[in-house]
């Protein structure tokens, strides 16, 4: 637990900012661009988890299945990791097929916590699979306690 009113990853906000345009933007100007224009017709599905967290399907299963559904686009964001985002870009360019590499982020605010929704990231960026790590490693030794409190207050539940 952090102090109050500190913050456990600083960054640097205008460097952040130069990293976005620099770097995600251009890799995906043709889908922005269109946006902007609003010449982009169609239905996405922009918060889609898959096996890789909680979802039922493999990022390649829910790739096909988007695009057989009639979707312009998806965004895979599973929950604190970035596990299946290989597996779906793929497939998307396998099949011609938008995939926004995203990711769900666990997070601690006062008074409770909150889930933030990331796209375009970069899933080779080092920091990013540090601060992942960290992430992983919380949920591994938070999950079976949850498991545990339930199992004393009588709720039939499994780990998996």
């Amino acid at each position: 637990m952090t102090p109050q009113g500190t913050n456990r990853f600083p960054f640097d906000f205008e460097k952040t900012i130069l990293y976005i345009e620099n770097n995600i933007l251009r890799r995906h100007q043709n889908l922005i661009n269109s946006l902007k224009q609003g010449i982009f017709m169609g239905f996405v599905d922009l918060h889609l988890h898959t096996t890789a967290s909680d979802g039922v399907m493999t990022p390649s299963e829910i790739v096909r299945y988007a695009k057989a559904k009639g979707l312009q686009a998806i965004a895979i964001t599973d929950h604190d990791t970035i596990e299946g985002l290989e597996e779906g870009l793929s497939e998307g360019r396998k099949i011609g097929f938008e995939v926004i590499p995203g990711i769900e982020i666990s997070a601690e605010h006062s008074p409770g916590s909150m889930h933030l929704l990331g796209f375009f990231i970069d899933i080779n960026h080092p920091l990013l699979n540090e601060r992942l790590g960290y992430l992983q490693k919380a949920r591994a030794e938070r999950n079976p306690k949850i498991v545990e409190k339930l199992h004393r207050l009588g709720i039939k539940v499994t780990y998996e």
